[in-house]
């Protein structure tokens, strides 16, 4: 169960996406970090490619060329390029084939593996950027990034009056700018997306959501006009609401986004292994599939009540608490 310390955060940040702000202290008084709206990419995109066609008018490296420089002086592996893009691709497989799979080790197995993948992935990545230094893309990233700083920081909840002009947010020196880099990234982290989820699965919020009508409903503004949280908030909505009208979620995870997810795939995966197996009887093979995983799922009368009672006392035998071949054919389910 959730904590009311950590549901109270959540109340704050759905607050704050409504307002398109957040809220905290900063120097002893209110500061408001502003929720940029999908428009207001234009003003830093633009930017961003300024800054980009400036240095590369300098003759600063692009990241392909300095890729190109950095494997041709024998620097940098291509082997790691093909070793990044493999890797990549298992991803891809791994989280795909997560959401297949309805076994408790399957499930598990597939966490362990993307962990791996992704601690693999993120260390070639960090010794290729080391190697790549400075760039047209890395110096105009930071470039931009002192910018969306400088105008995400306001005095008022309006978001009319900056925190700092141009000319004082230049003043500051690198410790007040890191500061303020700081307390952006706790509001990152505060509407990350495993945050909005959250979000979307509490009563506080489905009380709300369940009954307006539409995107336009809910927010009183046509989706271009909404800021980027408020389109995550409801794309994940739609998604969580989905599920919630048509499953009965187990009490033990209904706080739990990513368990809710697996779930809901386990449930359905099993459900269509129910389906397209079943023969004219309602027998069905579930080979290895334990009872605490059927009960987990809610399936139902699979094979018929009598044979499902079959298989929960053939189950309660099992030392692994899984059907062997033996008992699956003497049941009559291959």
């Amino acid at each position: 169960m959730i904590s009311e310390i950590e549901l109270s955060k959540l109340r704050k940040t759905f607050a704050e996406i409504c307002e398109r702000y957040s809220l905290y202290k900063f120097n002893g008084q209110n500061i408001y970090i502003k929720h940029f709206r999908v428009s207001d990419d234009l003003n830093i995109d633009f930017y961003y490619f300024s800054k980009y066609n400036d240095l590369l008018k300098k003759g600063i490296f692009t990241e392909k060329d300095k890729l190109s420089y950095l494997i041709k002086n024998n620097l940098w592996d291509k082997s790691n390029e093909d070793k990044i893009k493999l890797t990549h691709e298992t991803l891809v497989d791994l989280y795909r084939n997560k959401c297949k799979v309805y076994k408790f080790a399957d499930i598990e197995h597939y966490k362990k593996e993307i962990e791996v993948n992704e601690n693999y992935l993120n260390n070639l990545i960090i010794d290729k950027a080391i190697l790549m230094g400075e760039t047209c893309e890395t110096l105009a990233r930071k470039s931009t990034d002192l910018l969306l700083i400088q105008q995400s920081f306001y005095k008022n909840k309006e978001c009319t009056e900056l925190l700092y002009s141009e000319k004082e947010f230049a003043d500051l020196n690198s410790d007040q700018v890191d500061e303020l880099f700081s307390l952006y990234n706790v509001c990152i982290n505060d509407v990350s997306e495993i945050n909005i989820k959250k979000i979307v699965t509490q009563g506080f919020f489905s009380q709300i959501f369940y009954l307006s009508s539409s995107p336009t409903d809910f927010f009183g503004q046509c989706l271009t006009q909404l800021s980027h949280y408020e389109v995550k908030l409801l794309t994940w909505a739609n998604y969580f609401k989905t599920i919630f009208q048509n499953n009965d979620i187990p009490d033990s995870i209904r706080d739990n986004p990513e368990e809710i997810e697996n779930w809901f795939n386990g449930k359905r995966n099993i459900e269509n292994v129910i389906n397209s197996n079943a023969d004219s009887e309602g027998n069905v093979s579930l080979v290895g599939v334990s009872k605490k995983e059927m009960k987990f799922y809610g399936i139902d009368n699979p094979a018929g009540e009598a044979q499902q009672q079959k298989i929960f006392k053939e189950l309660d035998k099992s030392s692994t608490g899984e059907l062997s071949l033996e008992q699956s054919i003497q049941l009559g389910l291959i």
